[in-house]
C-alpha cells in the first residue's frame, strides 16, 4: 500500500507540488485556508441556508426514465453539502454549466456507487448537479440530501 499524507499518494503529492510551484498565489491562498485564516474559512450570510431531500426512482437500464439529471442553481462562492444514496449501484457524475459562457466543468464521476457524499463551493454562477443512471435490470431508488445556499431550479431534468 502506498503511503499517504493528507489522503494523497506520493505521486499525487508530487503532481500537486509541481502544479502549485508554478502558481505561488494559489499556494498562499491554500496556506491561509489551511491555517484557519478567517478571510477564507468563514462566510457570513444574510439568508439562512436551506435543506432539501429529493427521492426518485430510476427505471431499469435502457428503459425510458433510466437516467436523469438533478441540478441546483448557485452563485459564485455558494456552498453545498450533499449526500446521494441508492439501493443499487448507479453511475453518478457531478458537473456544472456556468451561466456566463455555458462552459461545462466535470468534478466527480463514479461508475458504480450506492453512496456519494461531499461538499462543493461554486466557482462561478450556474447550474450545478448530478447526472445519475441505472445500469441494472431492476428499478433503483435514489435519495439526494442537500444543505447550503442554492435554489432548486432547474431541478429534475429527464433524459430520453
Amino acid at each position: 500500500m502506498a503511503s499517504t499524507i493528507l489522503g494523497l499518494s506520493h505521486e499525487m503529492r508530487s503532481s500537486l507540488a509541481s502544479w502549485v510551484r508554478h502558481r505561488p498565489s494559489l499556494l498562499a491562498s491554500w496556506l491561509r485556508l489551511s491555517s484557519g485564516d478567517p478571510r477564507t474559512s468563514f462566510w457570513a450570510s444574510e439568508a439562512s441556508y436551506r435543506s432539501d431531500e429529493i427521492e426518485f426512482e430510476l427505471k431499469p437500464a435502457k428503459v425510458p426514465g433510466w437516467r436523469l439529471e438533478y441540478k441546483v442553481g448557485m452563485k459564485a462562492g455558494d456552498a453545498l453539502l450533499y449526500s446521494l444514496t441508492s439501493n443499487a449501484p448507479v453511475i453518478s457524475e457531478f458537473h456544472n454549466e456556468i451561466t456566463s459562457n455555458k462552459a461545462v466543468m466535470f468534478y466527480r464521476e463514479e461508475q458504480a456507487t450506492t453512496a456519494s457524499h461531499g461538499q462543493f463551493i461554486a466557482p462561478a454562477a450556474g447550474a450545478h448537479g448530478w447526472y445519475i443512471a441505472n445500469t441494472t435490470d431492476e428499478p433503483v431508488k435514489v435519495r439526494l440530501k442537500l444543505s447550503g445556499y442554492y435554489t432548486t431550479t432547474p431541478g429534475l431534468i429527464t433524459i430520453e
